[in-house]
C-alpha cells in the first residue's frame, strides 16, 4: 500500500510539472540543479522531447568544439529566440558576467542612423516618407512598412543584414577578448548556425508574446504581424543547442543563464 501510493504521488507530480504554466516556472520550490530536471520535464512537448541543457552537462562536446568556430582563440555563443522572448534581457545577463555581448538590433540602429549609402537607398526605395523632419530616418515608418509587405521586408533585409554581418564578425575579430554573444533575432533564418559554437534559442508561448508586445504600445494587428514575420519559437527551439525558457521572471532567466556559463566554462579545453 504505502510504495503504491508514493508511486501514485510522484505520477501525480510529474503530470502536475507537464501540465504547469511556463508563466509559473520561477514558482517552483527547487534548488538551482533541480531546476534542469523540472525544465526537462516541461519542455517535452516543445520540441519532440528536447532535453536542454542535456549536451552541456552530460557530454564533453564542449572540449571538442571551439576549434570548429571560424574565430580561432575565441568562443562565439548565438543568441536567438522569438519577439518578445527574453532575448535582450538574457543579452545583458551574459554581459554582467564578463562576456562581450553584440546586438544586431543595435548595429542595426547604427547603419541606419550613419550609413548615407543605406539613407540613399531608403529614400530611392520609400521616398521622404520615412524620414522625420529632422532628416532622420523613421524605424517605426519602416516598421510598418516591412511588416505588413512580405518583398519590402525582404529587400531591406537584402540591404541591412550583410552590413550587420560585416559589423559584427569585425566586433569579434578586432578585440582580444575571447568570449562572445551575439543576439541575431532571424540566426536560424538566415542559416547562419555555422558562426557559433553554440546556439541559444529564448522560448515563450504566444501568448506571453502577443502581451508583451502590446505592453510596448503595438496594435493587435501590429504584434501579430510581428510574430508572423519570424520563424516559430517552437522550430527555433528544435535548431537550436540550447533553450532559455523567457517566460518566467527575471531571477529565473538568470539562474538559467549562469547554469549555462558554469557549464560552458568547465567544459572549455584548458590551455
Amino acid at each position: 500500500g504505502g510504495r503504491g501510493r508514493i508511486r501514485t504521488d510522484e505520477r501525480t507530480k510529474r503530470a502536475d510539472l507537464q501540465s504547469a504554466s511556463f508563466s509559473h516556472l520561477d514558482t517552483l520550490p527547487v534548488k538551482e540543479k533541480e531546476i534542469v530536471r523540472e525544465i526537462l520535464g516541461l519542455a517535452r512537448p516543445l520540441s519532440r522531447q528536447k532535453k536542454i541543457f542535456q549536451s552541456l552537462l552530460e557530454s564533453d562536446s564542449l572540449a571538442m568544439i571551439t576549434c570548429m568556430c571560424p574565430f580561432p582563440g575565441k568562443s562565439v555563443v548565438g543568441l536567438t529566440g522569438g519577439i518578445a522572448c527574453g532575448k535582450s534581457a538574457a543579452l545583458e545577463i551574459f554581459l554582467r558576467n564578463g562576456w562581450e555581448a553584440i546586438s544586431t538590433d543595435q548595429l542595426a540602429a547604427e547603419i541606419l542612423a550613419t550609413d548615407q549609402t543605406v539613407r540613399e537607398k531608403l529614400l530611392g526605395r520609400w521616398k521622404i516618407e520615412v524620414f522625420d523632419e529632422r532628416g532622420i530616418v523613421d524605424k517605426r515608418r519602416i516598421a510598418e512598412i516591412v511588416f505588413n509587405e512580405t518583398r519590402e521586408r525582404s529587400w531591406l533585409e537584402g540591404v541591412l543584414h550583410p552590413l550587420i554581418r560585416e559589423a559584427w564578425r569585425e566586433k569579434i575579430e578586432s578585440t582580444d577578448q575571447s568570449l562572445f554573444v551575439v543576439e541575431i533575432p532571424l540566426l536560424f533564418e538566415n542559416d547562419l548556425q555555422s558562426h557559433f559554437v553554440r546556439t541559444i534559442s529564448l522560448f515563450a508561448s504566444r501568448e506571453l508574446q502577443h502581451q508583451r508586445l502590446l505592453e510596448r504600445g503595438l496594435s493587435d494587428h501590429q504584434a501579430n504581424a510581428r510574430i508572423d514575420s519570424q520563424m516559430a519559437p517552437e522550430r527555433k527551439a528544435e535548431l537550436a543547442d540550447v533553450v532559455l525558457l523567457g517566460s518566467g521572471s527575471h531571477e529565473f532567466l538568470e539562474r538559467q543563464v549562469l547554469l549555462f556559463l558554469n557549464a560552458f566554462s568547465e567544459k572549455q579545453p584548458q590551455p
